[in-house]
């Protein structure tokens, strides 16, 4: 009886109710990576925007950068996102306005020196709100009652289950009247025999819970707040998330939404510096700093590394670039007209998520229920127009900050393209492209060039499938362009207008400058016979109750180090993937390509991302240089490492030397 009271008690109008059916991750949405970057439906062309930029002044850059909720129009939806803006020399800026007014979420450029000091200092700004994953939005107006057949299937068993509604501090059991339901706390009690894993749906007991698992308590707040998707005030419900980060089961859940710290993504420096385990609550502010030593000149990214919401706040923008200067010789002229202000160009991929009903992304579970990300952006923008000048030379420097999506791009076939860096680090020689392929993580340089002679209102940068063999072999027929695939989408426009310059373009015969980077070779390997092993997989757990996603079959544990490495060693790494693709990434030293997809890279390619599936494994060698402590490798798809396909890395001093 107590339960049809209740029901009824709560037969609110609830048209309009957005709910996710399906919480269990028995069918995982992320588990496949996108192997292209899609473009907004609808978007026009807008002119570029070029990212402010803070440059080091006497061997120093510090800026502040503020965590927070910030609102845009993007591509005509109103959405909040978590986003940074900054302050440098006193002077405060927000990264979403441009030249042409509110543009998607971008985050200023740091140019800084090979021996330069960065110091970031983090403040976090977002609200303090307890871990919940919403669920619905109920319209706030209404004229008459619902019957049950009106309810949504979740809303149903939500009240089904009901022990407890309060509202507001009113005593238990109180019914709820109509138009009454905002501040109403609805507490259920699961079944014997069920465990709840955060609410998403009754599991039998996991691995440690043998028996009876007995009233499992789950909490359902519901608040009014302003939908910013129908600009109105909205009734939501949540589900309440009960988290603790030394459990085995829920450090892999994610979670810590309110939660933030930084990664420099390419940085050679101190994992002591680069501390991707701190933990930057709300309210609170850290310092980073960074102390660069004849560090490799190239262009690398930063962006949050906190475990458990990772993909949730690079899902929302926040990622910037870091350039670390060119030293230029005489020899490298051309390659130094090219990198003037005047033609440098930096671009900043990103694939923008949230749900359209409510207009924001707060927790994970919407994260992963919202679709494909609508569309990428470059620098906050959607299908940018780049103006350049005939025979003018042009540097690109291209850094794929996406969270989910691969990205394939074709060249016009009147532009000449040279691919000079990867991951930061420069060629020894040009590579002729007609196509670029990047995984998560990557970045590229490239140098661009049209005929002296050439005019156009407008060319087309497309779109296309990402194929992994075409990063290492650029002569493949399928890597080159194919001007008939009528699947291609615009992701870009140039113009070629203007004056015509007479800029020399670097080729396949010029030598580029150093990169700081020794080559490995075979011999120098301290394990020849036994490379390391590196396999990432997708899989159930031992009940076929919820996805995994595993690092050598474990999920993440931070009390787990099962590769301990030695300061001045190089070996070698077997890198595979037993199922879907994957981006492979380590911190603090980049590896060498040598055997990819079975097939030997000559020259072996530095990078610090590598795209791995069943049937393209890696071989890397890898040299461990001068810093000593823990960090992380894991998987660039970064739903995936906030749910456990992370492993903990530790480099020790050689035997006799003290680690700390």
């Amino acid at each position: 009886m107590k339960k049809n009271l209740l029901l009824f008690g709560i037969s609110l109008p609830l048209l309009f109710m957005a709910l996710f059916e399906n919480t269990c991750y028995g069918q995982h949405e992320m588990i496949n990576i996108l192997k292209k970057a899609d473009v907004l439906d609808g978007a026009k062309p807008q002119p570029f925007f070029k990212i402010p930029e803070l440059e080091a002044k006497d061997g120093l850059l510090e800026v502040h950068l503020y965590v927070g909720e910030k609102v845009y129009n993007f591509n005509g939806d109103s959405i909040k996102m978590r986003t940074y803006t900054y302050e440098h020399l006193g002077e405060t800026y927000s990264g979403n306005t441009g030249p042409n007014g509110v543009i998607g979420p971008w985050a200023p450029t740091f140019r800084i020196g090979k021996n330069d000091r960065l110091t970031v200092i983090i403040h976090n700004e977002l609200p303090d709100s307890s871990e919940r994953n919403y669920l619905c939005s109920i319209k706030k107006e209404f004229t008459k009652k619902m019957n049950s057949e009106s309810l949504s299937k979740k809303f149903k068993l939500i009240i089904q289950d009901a022990s407890i509604v309060k509202v507001g501090t009113d005593t238990p059991d109180t019914l709820i009247k109509i138009g009454n339901l905002e501040g109403a706390y609805i507490e259920t009690i699961v079944k014997d025999s069920s465990w709840i894993i955060h609410g998403r749906v009754p599991c039998p007991c996991p691995p440690g819970k043998k028996g009876s698992c007995t009233k499992v308590y789950i909490d359902y707040p519901v608040f009014l707040e302003y939908n910013y998707g129908t600009k109105t005030n909205a009734l939501r419900i949540y589900q309440d998330m009960t988290h603790d980060d030394g459990d085995e089961h829920d450090h892999n859940i994610p979670h810590g939404f309110s939660r933030t710290n930084l990664h420099m993504h390419g940085f050679h420096v101190s994992p002591f510096q680069d501390d991707i385990f701190r933990n930057v609550d709300p309210t609170y502010s850290s310092y980073y700093t960074y102390d660069l030593e004849d560090h490799t000149s190239g262009t690398m990214w930063y962006h949050p590394h906190i475990h458990g919401s990772t993909s949730i706040q690079v899902a929302s923008g926040m990622s910037g670039a870091v350039i670390i200067k060119d030293e230029f010789g005489p020899e490298d002229e051309a390659l130094k007209q090219a990198s003037l202000p005047a033609h440098e160009r930096l671009m900043i991929f990103n694939q923008i998520r949230y749900d359209t009903i409510i207009g924001e992304t707060p927790d994970f579970n919407t994260l992963e229920r919202s679709g494909d990300p609508k569309g990428t952006t470059i620098n906050g923008v959607a299908v940018p127009k780049m103006i350049m000048r005939p025979g003018e030379v042009q540097r690109w420097r291209l850094v794929h900050s996406g969270f989910r999506s691969t990205l394939g791009l074709q060249f016009p076939e009147e532009a000449t393209v040279y691919q000079i860096a990867v991951d930061g680090i420069l060629f020894e020689k040009p590579r002729l492209i007609e196509t670029l392929h990047m995984a998560p993580g990557n970045r590229s340089d490239i140098l661009i060039q049209f005929p002296a002679g050439f005019k156009s209102k407008g060319l087309a940068v497309e779109s296309i499938d990402y194929l992994p063999m075409c990063e290492y072999f650029e002569t493949d027929p399928l890597c080159l362009a194919d001007p008939a695939n009528s699947k291609q989408e615009d992701i870009m426009q140039i113009i070629v207008a203007g004056k015509p310059m007479n800029m020399e373009m670097p080729d396949s015969t010029t030598i580029l400058p150093d990169n700081n980077h020794e080559t490995i070779t075979y011999d120098e390997l301290v394990n020849q016979d036994r490379p390391r092993l590196t396999q990432f997989y997708v899989g159930n757990n031992e009940d076929s109750t919820a996805t995994v996603f595993t690092v050598n079959g474990e999920a993440y544990d931070g009390s787990k180090i099962p590769d301990v490495l030695v300061v001045g060693d190089a070996e070698q790494w077997k890198i595979t993937s037993g199922n879907a693709g994957h981006p492979y990434h380590i911190h603090v030293n980049p590896f060498q390509i040598r055997i990819f997809g079975g097939k030997k890279v000559d020259p072996p390619m530095w990078k610090d991302v590598v795209y791995v599936d069943p049937t393209h494994p890696a071989i890397i060698y890898a040299r461990y240089v001068k810093y000593w402590g823990d960090f992380v490798l894991h998987c660039h798809i970064l739903a995936h490492e906030d749910e456990g396909m992370m492993q903990r890395v530790r480099i020790v001093r050689p035997k006799g030397e003290p680690n700390d």
